[in-house]
């Protein structure tokens, strides 16, 4: 058979797999409260996979360690980055625990070698959601134009979005992992900039659709960009709301952020102790981010 037509066919079981994986996510999970506030955390835990998986393969041990890690964090919802699979989430996530809703995004093209090691590929890097289990929330279509670059479609992760029900009102929350590289240059420096000012647009359309529909937001992941309030990706990325977003960085000059607005959609974020980077003991090469959402209802008029 045409190998190009075994690729097509693929890629249509693909999409319709993920399609009707989508639809069984849409079902809204319900818990046991609808808490006054929640603690949040976003975290790339580093080419995550099962025992020997991946760019960074890990042990049984160090699996038990981030485990043991992700609890002392002491958070409801966990946006993740570079995870493999739905099993490797677990792994650190236990069902019993957690609510898992992992990107289902699949790569057209083979696996790129590792960086570090080029004898291995690097794995299936999803974003995703670890949700507390006695919490409400729902999940939506992921946001697939985020995988789209410049240079050609499904080349980057998929946003993955939730809405997470609070006692006074609900929260979209959206998981994202956008393109290396390109932590402060402009548009045109390089192809991983023009790579990730081409996902602006799609991170824009969210927030307009969010803000149109009056929903409180907040966006959490690994941006690779750098926060500055005159800076021309976020510009791209946010317009004219540039001004009206409250931050919180993992650190001084870091690329992970919990971004929201501060203005008209009734949700205050507020920062966290972030744990130092001695407590992550090597288990990967970020910090987690945490922050503390309240969803404040705009009085009746």
């Amino acid at each position: 058979m045409d190998v190009s037509l075994v690729q097509h066919w693929r890629r249509q079981f693909a999409a319709f797999a993920a399609v009707f994986g989508l639809v069984a996510c849409a079902t809204p999970v319900r818990g046991d409260t609808l808490p006054e506030s929640i603690r949040i955390a976003t975290w790339n835990i580093e080419h995550f996979g099962l025992p020997g998986e991946g760019c960074v393969p890990r042990t049984d041990d160090q699996i038990a360690a981030i485990r043991d890690y992700v609890r002392t964090l002491n958070v409801d919802v966990v946006s993740f980055q570079e995870v493999a699979s739905q099993s490797a989430a677990e792994a650190i996530f236990p069902p019993g625990e957690w609510h898992i809703f992992a990107s289902r995004r699949v790569y057209d093209q083979p696996q790129p070698q590792c960086r570090q090691d080029h004898t291995r590929t690097m794995g299936h890097m999803r974003t995703g959601f670890a949700v507390r289990v006695d919490l409400d929330v729902e999940a939506h279509s992921e946001l697939a134009a985020l995988g789209d670059t410049a240079f050609g479609p499904n080349e980057e992760p998929h946003g993955v979005d939730v809405a997470v029900r609070l006692e006074t009102g609900s929260v979209r929350i959206l998981s994202v992992h956008l393109t290396s590289g390109c932590s402060r240059e402009a548009a045109d420096a390089k192809p991983s900039c023009i790579a990730l000012f081409s996902q602006a647009p799609a991170l824009r359309s969210w927030i307009e659709a969010r803000e149109g529909a009056h929903e409180a937001w907040l966006i959490a992941g690994d941006f690779n960009r750098v926060w500055s309030d005159t800076d021309s990706f976020w510009a791209e990325a946010l317009g004219a709301r540039q001004s009206a977003v409250q931050v919180i960085s993992s650190t001084t000059g870091g690329v992970d952020h919990l971004i929201a607005s501060r203005l008209g959609q009734g949700l205050a974020l507020q920062n966290a102790h972030s744990p130092s980077s001695a407590g992550l003991n090597r288990l990967s090469d970020h910090e987690p981010v945490l922050g503390v959402v309240q969803v404040q209802l705009a009085p009746s008029p």
